[in-house]
């Protein structure tokens, strides 16, 4: 009897050890073959380093000697205007814009463009304000006649950068270098190994002139786990490394604002760098369009239906408004049936339609300025308990007049972001801001 239960107890055992074996590999095999096909951008490693980084200390040496550089958690806005005391009122301490010239030409002039960048940055820097530079985009040197991906170009790119990490100290605080590679409106015609390579010749030209001065780059959009992997073999040369992020604004996926701690969790545990979030805000207006607003939008383009204007796709582009039109076509696409998607399947809906779509916002938070401050002072709140975070960038000051995207005025995709609106009068994020920004006694 006793000898029977016994090889009972064992198959028991053996059956339950050959269950767990099938689900161990149902789960290699699930994640090596058919995750890659569903997720592009890598995301199933970014859950995977945002949970291990529980287990990780929070903070390090280079976040001290970071901080310690900085002096202390940046606060800073994107694309302030020139009241100084309103922007310092609100507790900020940082500004951040982009340099968008050359600092000089062949005949080694300096640039209008470089120096008005100059003289605007050193205004802050006179007002104790530090300032982010954000460096120029590839698309400004390769109509300068320097394209990147020609290796022969290489040490003039790192002679302009080495330039402007010294002739801007005392003036610059940090530098971003460029901005949102990975975003395709940004990239283009670069690809993704293109643009590491162009962020990290600037990045490794910087390091023995830069001084104080921190020097990192940006990630963003869903190509984020793919990029933070091309940038590994720079990371050497980076003082911090940076995330921008718009939960509830640009996708319908993500409902809740944890999401921030868990992408800037998997930045900290897969880099080791000190963390930024050099962009973060909430859209404060854009309530849903009906189907029969849509559908008279349409007809202002000489369409009677979605399905007709997907049909003749090149057509509605053409009639769009020029900015947006411009847009569309300096996309990359292969059909147009590829394009038609891109504008009606994705965020440009949004300025299409010139509206936010059902669902994208987070959870408790509608697109309003109420919710747009509650949205600032939650979010601050859960940022400043991450140590190994070392600086957060609102964005952005004021609301546009029109969108950067579109050129619409009643796009609300790039033109309710601000703390203050058109007047110059802050709106309730901007005391959301100022309070969440206080330094803690």
């Amino acid at each position: 009897m006793k000898k029977a239960k016994k090889t009972v107890k064992r198959w028991i055992g053996i059956g339950v050890l050959a269950f767990l074996a099938v689900i161990v590999a149902a789960v290699i095999y699930v994640w090596n073959a058919v995750l890659p096909s569903l997720d592009g951008g890598g995301y199933r490693y970014v859950a995977v380093n945002a949970i291990s980084s529980f287990f990780k200390k929070e903070s390090n040496k280079e976040v001290d000697e970071f901080l310690e550089k900085t002096g202390g958690f940046i606060r800073g806005v994107c694309h302030p205007n020139e009241d100084y005391e309103q922007i310092k009122e609100a507790n900020i301490e940082w500004v951040r814009f982009d340099l968008t010239s050359l600092p000089y030409d062949k005949n080694g002039e300096l640039t209008p463009g470089y120096l008005s960048f100059k003289a605007r940055a050193k205004g802050y820097a006179d007002q104790g304000m530090k300032v982010m530079c954000v460096t120029q985009y590839p698309q400004v040197y390769i109509e300068a006649g320097l394209d990147p991906r020609d290796p022969v170009n290489k040490e003039k790119i790192q002679e302009y950068a080495r330039f402007i990490a010294q002739d801007l100290q005392g003036i610059v605080a940090a530098f971003q270098i460029t901005n949102e590679m990975g975003i395709e409106h940004f990239t283009l015609p670069l690809t993704l190994d293109e643009a590491a390579y162009y962020i990290g010749i600037q990045l490794e030209a910087m390091q023995e002139v830069k001084g104080d001065i921190v020097v990192g780059f940006n990630l963003a959009g869903f190509t984020l786990y793919s990029f933070c992997e091309k940038m590994q073999p720079y990371l050497e040369y980076c003082d911090y490394v940076a995330l921008d992020l718009y939960l509830g604004c640009f996708e319908n996926m993500f409902k809740e604002i944890w999401i921030y701690d868990l992408i800037l969790r998997y930045i900290w545990n897969y880099t080791g760098k000190p963390v930024m979030l050099n962009e973060f805000g909430y859209i404060g207006y854009g309530d849903i369009k009906t189907e029969e607003q849509k559908a008279e939008i349409l007809k202002s383009y000489g369409f009677d239906s979605e399905e007709a204007a997907r049909a003749d796709i090149m057509t509605l582009i053409n009639n769009l408004p020029e900015d947006f039109k411009e847009h569309m076509l300096g996309l990359e696409y292969h059909s147009e049936e590829e394009l038609a998607s891109k504008l009606f399947d994705t965020e440009l809906a949004s300025h299409l339609y010139r509206e936010l779509q059902g669902g994208y916002q987070l959870n408790k938070y509608r697109h309003t300025i109420e919710d747009q401050a509650r949205f600032f002072t939650d979010t601050i709140a859960r940022l400043k308990k991450l140590d190994f975070l070392c600086g957060a960038i609102v964005y952005c000051y004021s609301d546009s007049d029109a969108c950067y995207i579109c050129g619409q005025s009643d796009c609300p995709v790039e033109t309710g972001w601000g703390l203050i609106d058109l007047n110059g009068n802050p709106k309730p994020a901007y005391y959301a801001v100022q309070e969440a920004f206080k330094e803690e006694e």
